[in-house]
């Protein structure tokens, strides 16, 4: 089993740098999420940032990407992630948490969303059967509920291993043998050396022999 790595950065303003404009920031993070806490830094990470996710705080604010910056950042390749058990701290804001959940849903088309925990205990984690049950309350059909709760994950890991071994998602290296100092190779040549170091052709090698063999 891999343990991989997450950061998860807390965006609040559009004019400060994060350093998240370029596909090679933050390299030895598996997973490099935002979260965005108002509507204009939301925008802003869908169409500038280089991350692999946008996890929202659905039921504190309405951080909500219009829909065409949703659209740019699934095209884009981004995904967007719906932590469920913010609905069970507070219920008092669990209307709120649905309707943004709704609307998040419909400006993405039901494409590139996960389901996350974000659990505090343990009694909060719920079965895959349990978050089909809430796609279906979200209003996602059963393509986008299946997809969003099965193939959606290896694909947001294929998205965090393209943007770390990448650059702008063309050209692929490996850094280990990018920066290895090169070995020498052995040419297998059977030619002798004198004292200075310096290699010597057979013939001469073979002069010298037979001089040695007159003295």
């Amino acid at each position: 089993m891999q343990q991989l790595t997450r950061v998860t950065l807390m965006v609040e303003d559009v004019k400060q740098n994060y350093q998240l404009a370029a596909s090679s920031a933050y390299p030895g993070i598996d997973i490099l999420a935002v979260r965005p806490t108002n509507f204009d830094v939301c925008k802003h990470a869908c169409q500038t940032y280089e991350v692999d996710l946008i996890s929202l705080d659905l039921a504190k604010s309405k951080a909500l990407p219009g829909f065409v910056a949703a659209q740019v950042a699934v095209n884009r390749g981004i995904f967007f992630e719906v932590c469920y058990s913010q609905s069970f701290r507070d219920p008092n804001k669990r209307f709120l948490f649905f309707n943004n959940v709704k609307r998040l849903v419909e400006v993405t088309r039901g494409h590139n969303l996960i389901f996350s925990s974000e659990a505090m205990r343990a009694l909060d984690i719920r079965r895959p059967a349990d978050l089909r049950i809430l796609g279906s309350m979200f209003g996602m059909t059963h393509d986008q509920i299946e997809a969003t709760v099965t193939v959606n994950y290896p694909r947001l890991l294929k998205r965090a291993e393209t943007r770390r071994l990448t650059y702008n998602a063309t050209i692929a290296f490996d850094k280990t043998e990018l920066f290895a100092e090169p070995v020498p190779k052995d040419n297998g040549s059977s030619l002798k050396r004198k004292d200075g170091g310096q290699p010597q052709s057979k013939r001469a090698a073979k002069r010298n022999k037979q001089q040695q063999n007159k003295n």
